[in-house]
């Protein structure tokens, strides 16, 4: 029923299925959303001091108020399209790559060992803006516990990138059942949105099993 309704998605469980049938072992899915302006004007709402709060975050005067509504049409729009979203998860995944896999060259990816990882997107229940699902496979010893992982993320990656929230944690979770998973990374897939990211994901190749 799902191939006669919704084509894109069954061609995309079966491509993730492949995926765990060729060795994708996810152990960990992260999940992030990202940085809207709102999250700065909720904040002066909902201070008890409006002028300290406001000098805090850079409301320091009306002549940069012009600047400042520019700036934030500029990030919603950012947050609606899928391309700018797939650069940001790029930068971000660049950070992982260094700090956890300990990447130097990232463009020469090929002379290191980076197990395979998978990036979703999704617009979610408002459909309003994007947030991002990753699943990761192997994780070097000292990083492979949740404690470390919520750290990692929450306390270095996280002021590493502007583009994460800074108001919604990043989310850690072990996976125990990825078959079930995957049905649930993918779907929002339909002929108008992918939400599989194939720029950013490593995947399994079929024919050579090296990861690309």
């Amino acid at each position: 029923m799902k191939k006669k309704r919704n084509p894109f998605l069954h061609h995309a469980l079966l491509f993730l299925q492949e995926q765990l049938e060729l060795g994708f072992n996810p152990q960990w899915l992260i999940t992030y959303h990202y940085f809207t302006p709102e999250e700065l004007f909720k904040a002066i709402r909902e201070s008890h001091n409006a002028y300290g709060i406001g000098d805090r975050y850079g409301f320091k005067c009306n002549k940069n108020l012009w600047n400042q509504v520019a700036r934030d049409k500029w990030i919603k729009r950012r947050r609606k399209e899928l391309d700018w979203i797939i650069k940001d998860t790029g930068q971000i995944k660049n950070v992982e790559l260094k700090h956890i896999y300990g990447v130097s060259r990232l463009n020469r990816l090929d002379k290191y060992d980076i197990p395979p990882m998978l990036f979703f997107h999704e617009l979610g229940k408002v459909n309003l803006q994007f947030h991002t699902h990753q699943l990761m496979s192997h994780v070097p010893e000292e990083f492979n516990d949740q404690e470390v992982l919520d750290y990692l993320f929450n306390n270095v990656f996280r002021k590493k990138r502007k583009c994460f929230s800074k108001w919604k944690k990043i989310d850690i979770r072990k996976i125990y059942q990825p078959v079930g998973l995957i049905d649930y990374l993918v779907k929002e897939t339909n002929i108008k949105h992918l939400s599989f990211d194939a720029d950013n994901s490593r995947i399994i190749h079929p024919k050579s099993r090296l990861v690309i």
